[in-house]
């Protein structure tokens, strides 16, 4: 079986990168599969469905198979958020997610099938919660009852919505053959088909048990038959039914979370929350301890637990999860100059400390591991020019990470001021780097009103304090423009109320109109309005382009000042994605703007004018509509999205330019031209602005372009007027603008 699998993975990223080669490139996800819902295990591996996706860990060679949307070959194949996992009687792998989608994977004809019924339905609540098959049929237990599918043809026998005396859409937790009897465990009860029942659309057909029936929860998580009695496992404990009523089994777990049971050997294992038991000769012994339980499965003499945070083999306590980043977090990211990926997962309440990605290896920092971070709350991610990278650890100052060496900058060690509640409180909300090398911290309530923290290149730090605001502000966002002025964002607090947000700036050398004392000074959301009739709540991002222009994102669209010398007289009057809540801006090389957005991403031109791409969960690998972060990697021109659901990359051709002309690459080499077709031949390794001709061998110019700005470019292989060149050997020469440095290089075309 896993010979078709290795088989089935091939086959299906070759048709990935096939079907989302888009203007760009194409796309990869990377998702943390370590929060696992359910497990099914085989004689060769398990199978984990995950809030990531769903993987297959082979037990002979330790490796993994991954599914996610951008591995499968059709951008319909959302397959995130899986919620239970099965194997019918023919080998197919069957997945449920929390939107009701189920995803059928034949293993011996390696293709996928999405079934959407369920989705599509009417239905509130649709996730899919739990299988079991009987013969041909797969009864899928959902949020609102239970559907029945033909696992040959894919065709609904049926579903039941009234069960019994309990309420309609009831949501149904666990399915169980009794013999012939089908068990349905629900998050109000029990109900169980009565003796010769045959239309189970009648409630009629149903015997329905509760807490008036001795359960100790109506909030059932499983049924089992052990030693010919049926036992009901719940949030509360377990109880056995005798004579038409549930009473008092294992007594030691009463009130104690029940998930799971598996019966091996005519023994009784159970799974509770954070241990694994044994129950034999009406003796209750414990096996292991772990945290975050949920499922447990049992092959080749040996336990498995899907839990909050890996799969685990219990016989030896190790954790088992594919490589990735340890959650799907992304609250910031940065790349370095090597093209490092920098991610900072999280707050107090979420976080998980931060990760690392070089393009082929994610590597996981936390406090278990590295306790210079002092918590796993890091916040804020910022790669400086010379590959330091700094971290806002929430509540602890911030980090930083330079050759390896974690230092770590909090109330303890320096000046820097916490929260009025608590003066060692240090909450830094974002960072960046001015033109000498300074390091500017953004300091998020600090009592004393020292906003802005600076760290200088000789590591003396320095401190400057709001002189404008007599109330206490909470401080988000700050980015540094090429005069080297501070912008950041504010909202006043007043007994304990947010109130009213600005957009603040400071400049200590050098004078901004519209500044007040020692160079500080604001615009409110009304000056961003920028005289137009349309308001705005919030200010969610801000970035510093190419030209030196801010751009704002807001819970309305982006706003633009053009010169940030003037701010008040300069809010363009170019107002992009109006009625879009914006979470984030990025820039690339070309100057063109990634826009994050609760409705995907957006690609604009550099002025704003135009929308040049739009990516959502329907036409692209996203896997969230609703995109917290964007990074874009200026090296090798990689963006990536980061989602609730993981993170997507987007290969793109807008990379930074050389700093001069050396050798030229192009690719494909040779070029293979077919009439109607119009290729992207991209040319590598030059200036900004570089002019490119394409000259046949016997010297005669056929295309003449300007590169818009970075250092790549593309040709579509055809000359001035529009005709494909011919077959033959070309030469690409590659000039800047003062015709002082010319890259030169061949390519081959071959016309068919």
């Amino acid at each position: 079986m896993f010979a078709n699998l290795m088989k089935s993975f091939f086959v299906l990223f070759f048709i990935s990168n096939i079907i989302f080669s888009q203007k760009f490139g194409t796309w990869e996800n990377f998702s943390a599969m370590r929060e696992i819902s359910d497990i099914h295990a085989d004689e060769s591996g398990i199978w984990s469905a995950t809030k990531g996706g769903m993987f297959y860990y082979n037990f002979s060679d330790s490796s993994f198979i991954l599914f996610n949307k951008s591995t499968l070959s059709n951008i319909e194949f959302s397959v995130n958020q899986v919620t239970a996992i099965t194997i019918d009687n023919y080998g197919k792998v069957w997945a449920g997610n929390q939107n009701g989608f189920i995803y059928v994977f034949d293993q011996a004809n390696n293709n996928f099938r999405r079934i959407g019924d369920i989705n599509i339905s009417e239905k509130t609540r649709k996730q899919i919660t739990d299988f079991e098959v009987k013969g041909d049929t797969i009864f899928a237990a959902t949020e609102f009852g239970v559907s029945l599918i033909n696992t040959q043809n894919f065709s609904f026998y049926d579903s039941y919505f009234k069960l019994g005396n309990l309420a309609t859409d009831v949501k149904v937790n666990d399915i169980f053959f009794n013999g012939d009897q089908l068990v349905l465990s629900t998050e109000a009860g029990i109900v169980i088909q009565k003796p010769g029942a045959a239309n189970l659309n009648n409630p009629d057909s149903w015997a329905t048990y509760t807490i008036i029936n001795g359960l100790l929860s109506n909030n059932v998580f499983r049924t089992i038959n052990f030693q010919d009695q049926l036992i009901a496992f719940s949030d509360l404990g377990l109880r056995k039914f005798e004579n038409g009523l549930w009473i008092e089994f294992i007594p030691e777990l009463n009130r104690v979370p029940v998930f799971d049971a598996l019966i091996i050997d005519n023994k009784l294992y159970i799974l509770t929350q954070n241990q694994i038991y044994s129950f034999e000769n009406n003796a209750l012994n414990l096996i292991a301890e772990n945290y975050g339980l949920k499922k447990l499965a049992f092959t080749n003499g040996g336990f498995y637990a899907a839990s909050n945070h890996s799969l685990i083999e219990i016989n030896s306590g190790r954790e088992i999860s594919p490589n990735g980043p340890k959650a799907n977090l992304f609250a910031d990211m940065t790349t370095d100059n090597n093209g490092t990926l920098w991610v900072a997962s999280g707050t107090d309440v979420s976080g998980v400390g931060f990760y690392k990605f070089d393009g082929s290896t994610w590597q996981n920092f936390d406090l278990s591991t590295n306790p210079e971070i002092r918590s796993n709350a890091i916040w804020r991610v910022h790669a400086a020019p010379d590959n330091t990278i700094y971290f806002g650890n929430w509540g602890q100052g911030f980090i930083r990470v330079r050759n390896n060496e974690i230092t770590s900058f909090s109330a303890e060690n320096t000046d820097m001021a916490g929260i009025s509640g608590d003066t060692n409180f240090v909450v830094i909300h974002g960072f960046d780097t001015d033109s000498k090398g300074n390091l500017w911290a953004l300091n998020y309530n600090p009592f004393n009103r020292e906003y802005l923290v600076k760290l200088s290149s000789d590591s003396v730090f320095s401190y400057f304090q709001d002189p404008l605001s007599l109330t206490d502000l909470i401080t988000r966002e700050l980015v540094i423009d090429g005069n080297d002025t501070k912008w950041f964002t504010t909202s006043t607090v007043s007994s304990g109320s947010t109130l009213g947000t600005s957009l603040y700036f400071m400049n200590e050398t050098r004078q901004i109109s519209s500044s007040g004392a020692e160079g500080w000074g604001f615009l409110t959301l009304n000056d961003l309005r920028g005289g137009s009739d349309v308001q705005i709540n919030s200010i969610n991002s801000l970035v510093i382009d190419n030209r030196n222009e801010l751009w704002i994102g807001t819970g309305n669209g982006v706003r633009i000042i053009t010169n940030p010398l003037n701010p008040k007289s300069s809010v363009s009057t170019t107002r992009p994605l109006p009625g879009q809540v914006v979470n984030h801006i990025a820039v690339d090389p070309l100057n063109q703007k990634w826009i994050a957005t609760r409705a995907g991403v957006y690609l604009l031109s550099s002025d704003g004018t135009r929308i040049l791409e739009h990516y959502n969960e329907s036409n692209s690998p996203l896997p969230d509509n609703n995109v917290r972060r964007i990074a874009v990697d200026q090296t090798s021109g990689k963006v990536y999205f980061g989602t609730d659901f993981g993170l997507s990359t987007l290969q793109t051709f807008s990379v930074r330019p050389n700093s001069s002309l050396g050798e030229l690459s192009v690719y494909p080499n040779p070029i293979n031209l077919t009439d109607g077709i119009n290729p992207d031949i991209v040319i590598e390794g030059l200036v900004r602005d570089s002019e490119i001709k394409i000259i046949s061998i016997s010297g005669k110019v056929l295309k003449t372009f300007t590169t818009p700005g970075g250092g790549s470019a593309t040709w579509d292989g055809k000359d001035e007027n529009g005709e494909q060149v011919s077959s033959g050997i070309y030469l690409i020469v590659a000039y800047d603008k003062e015709g002082n440095n010319v890259g030169v290089t061949k390519a081959a075309v071959i016309r068919k």
